[in-house]
């Protein structure tokens, strides 16, 4: 950051030279024409017969040819060569050198003499020196682009040592630049990227520590069945063990599967979706969830024409349902309505889940009960792994109490039928 700014001012102090050169070449060339153009209009108002009068009278006497011209007494003056600026260079006009300065002439004369004349200048008119004007101008740029660049640089170099802590680990860094300009659009953005990357890193922290917790409990059983196993005799003792320890087996193999879904769904970014009858998948997954005891029932359109991934929409659904058939005392009830959207809901007239805990269950290892084990509550993934997938079909997925069952109500709502999701 500081090398550009030091290159935005040495850029400048190039240009402000540049100008000046420039400017003095214009300007020289300027005040070389306008003695030409002066002298010459001089030289045709008659001046030159008042020169060679001049001349030819005496030293002593040239003050009264000056009084003989009252057209030149207010302008004129005689004065010696030796006071004529030494930097000046004379034009030659008709044979007689001619010195010129800013509406001031040297006309030279006999005996080392020279006629000054300080024409007057026509009112309203002024000289403007472009050397002058070109370097204030210049000027006040430089000052103005600094007054620019040193803000826009503090901030920029804010931006870049807060990229530099984020590089090294400290994702608490913001930048909290107020402005709404392009560096504070950029700043904004790098807060919100930043605040993601922090929240995904504690979300990751907490779902690796939940793994190593679901993993432990399964493989401290495990070890402890294969001890028991080894110390038993009898043979009902050696079966019963060996029964537990797979049992544990399948436990951790369903596991397993449950946290590659899940992955799998996290890093899915791209759908592979397709036109199909949800109404068919649901008929199908009704008939998959029968179960004694517990009637299940669908309600509502008869067909309806869905847009997205079939496996995606098979999993959340059928994870869903069997949930519901689970809790429900006797009845399940599944109802579809077709608006802006395809509303599906899942009512049961089981326990119901508390508005506090609505939210938290869609947490991956959520268990509402904490006495519960996989063999009655499940994973505790399951419904993170609704509800990315209703993420990644731009759907919702909330849950309430069902007014005329009494226990949980599941709705879950896709993007408007028969079109694709918004990118």
């Amino acid at each position: 950051m500081r090398a550009l700014v030091l290159r935005a001012i040495a850029w400048m102090l190039l240009a402000s030279f540049a100008t000046t050169l420039l400017g003095e070449i214009y300007s020289s060339t300027i005040r070389f024409n306008e003695s030409k153009g002066r002298i010459s209009m001089m030289m045709e108002l008659c001046l030159e017969d008042t020169l060679i009068t001049l001349d030819n009278a005496p030293v002593h006497a040239r003050p009264q040819v000056l009084e003989a011209e009252p057209r030149l007494l207010q302008i004129a003056t005689l004065v010696e060569r030796d006071a004529l600026p030494s930097t000046l260079k004379p034009n030659v006009v008709n044979s007689r050198p001619i010195w010129a300065e800013r509406g001031t002439f040297w006309f030279g004369l006999s005996n080392n003499q020279l006629l000054s004349i300080q024409p007057v200048t026509a009112p309203g008119r002024y000289y403007l020196d472009p050397v002058f004007l070109l370097s204030t101008v210049l000027g006040m740029s430089t000052l103005v682009s600094v007054a620019i660049v040193l803000p826009v640089a503090r901030r920029l170099r804010r931006l870049t040592q807060a990229s530099r802590r984020v590089a090294m680990g400290d994702l608490s860094t913001r930048v909290n630049d107020p402005q709404r300009d392009a560096i504070g659009e950029l700043a904004c953005q790098f807060d919100v990227m930043t605040e993601a990357i922090d929240q995904q890193q504690r979300e990751r922290e907490a779902f690796f520590h939940a793994i190593a917790h679901e993993l432990g409990t399964p493989l401290s059983r495990m070890e402890l069945s294969l001890t028991l196993l080894s110390s038993a005799r009898a043979p009902d003792d050696r079966q019963r063990h060996t029964q537990a320890l797979q049992r544990e087996v399948d436990e951790l193999s369903s596991l397993t599967t449950e946290l590659l879904d899940w992955v799998r769904e996290e890093r899915s970014v791209t759908l592979k979706p397709e036109h199909f009858d949800p109404i068919v998948v649901l008929d199908d997954l009704i008939a998959r969830n029968q179960q004694e005891g517990v009637t299940l029932t669908r309600t509502g359109i008869a067909s309806a024409e869905l847009w997205g991934e079939l496996r995606g929409f098979n999993r959340a659904l059928d994870n869903i349902i069997r949930n519901a058939v689970y809790y429900a005392a006797s009845e399940v009830r599944v109802t579809v309505t077709r608006d802006d959207a395809l509303d599906i809901t899942i009512e049961d007239d089981g326990p119901g889940i508390a508005p506090a805990d609505r939210e938290r269950i869609f947490e991956p290892f959520t268990r509402l009960d904490p006495s519960r084990n996989r063999s009655s509550g499940g994973s505790g993934l399951g419904l993170s792994i609704v509800k990315r997938i209703l993420d990644r079909h731009h759907g919702q997925i909330w849950v309430s109490r069902s007014a005329q069952l009494g226990g949980a109500a599941f709705v879950i709502r896709w993007q408007k039928p028969g079109t694709p999701p918004a990118v």
